[in-house]
C-alpha cells in the first residue's frame, strides 16, 4: 500500500522515553485501524525506558525522524540537561536505530505532499507556534521555505511540545505535541479523507479524544 492510499495517519509527538504512554497510544491506533503511524522524533531524554520505547516503535513499524535530543545524545552533548540519558546507558542496537533516522520524510497524499520533520524541515531547532504572527512568521525563513505555494500540502512537526493545527497559505501544519506527562501528554490522528484532526489525550491507562479540528 502506498502513502497515497492512506487516508488516516496516527501522529506521535516528542516521545521522551514515555514507554507506557507510547504503548497505550499504539494500542489505541491499532484498535482504530490506523495503519500508517508517524513520529516526529525526540525519542530519548525522559523518565521512562528508552530501549522499550524504541522496541515499541519498531514493532509497530512507526516511521520516525530524528529530533534534536536524539542528535545531542548521539554526539554526547547537552547531557547536563534534566532527564538527559547518559551516553553509557544507550544500547548498541538503540544507537543504531537512532543513527539511521533521517531528518525528514516525504509522502505523497491525496492532499499534496506531506513532510514529516522534527522542527522546520532540516532544522530540528526550528518551530511554529499557535501565537506566532507578523514578524515572527516573516523572519522564520525555514517556515517561509515550507509554505512556498505547491511545495507541501501538510507539514507534521513537533519540538514545541504544544499540540497545534494551523494553516498558513495552502499548507496545513499539525503538531501532535509530546507524550511527556508533565507537558500534557498528547497525540493526534490526521484524517485526510474527512479533513479532520483529532487531538488526543494520552495516559498509560488509555487514550481519549479531547478535540476535533476541521480543515479544508
Amino acid at each position: 500500500m502506498t502513502a497515497t492510499e492512506f487516508r488516516k495517519f496516527g501522529l506521535i509527538g516528542d516521545v521522551h522515553q514515555e514507554d507506557e504512554r507510547l504503548e497505550s497510544l499504539l494500542t489505541y491506533f491499532a484498535e482504530n485501524r490506523i495503519a500508517k503511524v508517524l513520529c516526529v522524533g525526540d525519542i530519548v531524554d525522559g523518565v521512562g525506558d528508552v530501549g522499550r520505547s524504541i522496541e515499541l516503535l519498531k514493532d509497530s513499524a512507526v516511521e520516525c525522524v530524528v529530533g534534536n535530543h536524539d542528535r545531542w545524545l548521539l554526539r554526547g552533548t547537552m547531557r547536563e540537561l534534566p532527564d538527559a540519558l547518559p551516553v553509557s546507558a544507550l544500547r548498541d542496537r538503540d544507537r543504531s536505530f537512532l543513527s539511521a533516522l533521517p531528518k525528514t520524510r516525504v509522502y505523497n497524499t491525496r492532499r499534496g505532499r506531506l513532510l514529516l520533520c522534527h522542527g522546520m524541515g532540516d532544522d530540528d531547532m526550528g518551530s511554529l507556534r499557535e501565537d506566532d504572527e507578523g514578524y515572527a512568521l516573516e523572519s522564520n525563513f525555514e517556515l517561509q521555505a515550507l509554505i512556498v505555494p505547491g511545495r507541501y500540502g501538510v507539514v507534521v512537526a513537533g519540538h514545541t511540545h504544544q499540540a497545534m493545527v494551523r494553516r498558513l497559505n495552502d499548507t496545513l501544519f499539525v503538531n501532535p505535541g509530546t507524550l511527556r506527562g508533565d507537558h500534557g501528554a498528547s497525540s493526534a490522528i490526521l484524517d485526510l479523507g474527512s479533513g479532520q484532526v483529532q487531538l488526543l489525550s494520552v495516559q498509560p491507562s488509555g487514550v481519549q479524544v479531547r478535540a476535533r479540528v476541521v480543515f479544508t
